[in-house]
């Protein structure tokens, strides 16, 4: 598993280029706009299957996380134990790089979602001028 330090970068890398397809989007760069939904579209297939099932699985953690982080809670302030202590750095450090993986994936949907639209819109708007 990927540090979360480098997840973050992963995630800044994929905001910039969100930043860009928005960018050619308004600058109606058609050709930029298809070129990046079809890399859009193969990263997404590629990671549907696993995030799918990644997505329920997420949720169940999720819960049993939080039931679990009350318990620690409590039992937070009796601890004194650097071995215990690393260990739950070590849990939350790797809930961590999840959590940056899961917005990555839910980035790649959005970005691909808008340049959907973007594509339909012009679509739309080239008929419009047509008639």
């Amino acid at each position: 598993m990927k540090k979360v330090s480098d997840q973050l970068t992963d995630l800044a890398d994929r905001t910039r280029k969100t930043e860009e397809v928005v960018e050619a989007a308004r600058a109606k760069n058609r050709g930029r706009l298809e070129e990046r939904k079809a890399e859009l579209k193969t990263a997404v297939d590629i990671n549907f299957s696993s995030a799918e099932s990644a997505w329920d699985s997420a949720k169940a953690a999720v819960d049993g996380k939080v039931k679990a982080m009350r318990a620690d809670a409590e039992r937070r302030h009796d601890e004194r134990d650097l071995r215990r202590a690393e260990h739950r750095a070590d849990k939350a450090e790797d809930d961590a790089a999840d959590a940056v993986a899961f917005a990555l994936y839910a980035i790649d949907q959005a970005e691909y979602a808008f340049v959907d639209a973007a594509l339909a819109r012009a679509d739309a708007d080239a008929l419009a001028d047509k008639g």
